[in-house]
């Protein structure tokens, strides 16, 4: 009798947790960032989650940001936040 092995391609979770920061109850009034990583189509994303805030909310401002290249880290993304209440991070691919 012969024996099949099953492997499982879900990797353990480790290490250390972080919590998500305070939302603010509305986005009204609020300057909202843009963070593009620079992969295909992160832009078209990113664009139509801003038409479809501002749809919803009066946003004081948005300020946009591009990463330069999509497998770095993004520079000066200290200084998005600190201009920002809040800032939106997406993906393309």
């Amino acid at each position: 009798m012969s024996k099949v092995e099953v492997l499982s391609p879900v990797a353990e979770v480790g290490g250390a947790t972080t919590s998500s920061a305070p939302r603010p109850e509305t986005l009204d009034g609020q300057r909202v960032g843009f963070l593009d990583n620079a992969k295909p189509n992160a832009d078209v994303f990113l664009s139509r989650v801003e038409e479809l805030l501002r749809e919803r909310f009066a946003l004081s401002q948005v300020i946009w940001q591009r990463k330069r290249h999509g497998g770095r880290p993004a520079e000066d993304m200290d200084d998005l936040a600190r201009r920002c209440q809040v800032v939106v991070n997406g993906v393309g691919d």
